[in-house]
């Protein structure tokens, strides 16, 4: 395998916290690399994305396909990795139980993931958008 078809690589540090792994890459990852994380702990994982790899961008090459509008779409997020995600759609929402960097961002707070509050919100949204069809 070629170095150029690697798309993700992991950073471990056994001694660095997560958050601080993250913020100790980006400066050397200088745009070669994204560097995230979508869980934190005391062994710092920090994941190493080629540059326009992600979440975000799997979901606009969806929604291209679909003939989907950005700002119809709707997506759901708890760790930093997910912000591009949710900055690209019209219909953000963080987890409540999500890392603070999320609950800080400004996007509205969807509830607990663990109190079904995905499915409370699109339950609210398809009732605004009309009455449920069979």
């Amino acid at each position: 395998m070629a170095f150029d078809d690697v798309v993700k690589l992991l950073a471990l540090s056994p001694s660095t916290h997560t958050e601080a792994l993250a913020a100790a890459a980006v400066e050397p990852a200088a745009g070669r690399v994204d560097p995230t994380f979508s869980f934190v702990r005391d062994e710092g994982l920090v994941e190493c994305s080629a540059p326009g790899v992600s979440k975000a961008s799997a979901l606009k090459v969806v929604m291209a396909e679909r003939g989907i509008d950005s700002g119809q779409a709707m997506a759901f997020g708890d760790m930093p990795n997910d912000l591009p995600m949710l900055r690209l759609v019209g219909h953000p929402y963080v987890m409540a139980n999500g890392h603070r960097i999320m609950l800080e961002a400004g996007f509205p707070i969807a509830g607990y993931s663990d109190d079904g509050a995905v499915g409370a919100v699109i339950d609210r949204m398809l009732h605004i958008a009309g009455p449920r069809r069979p």
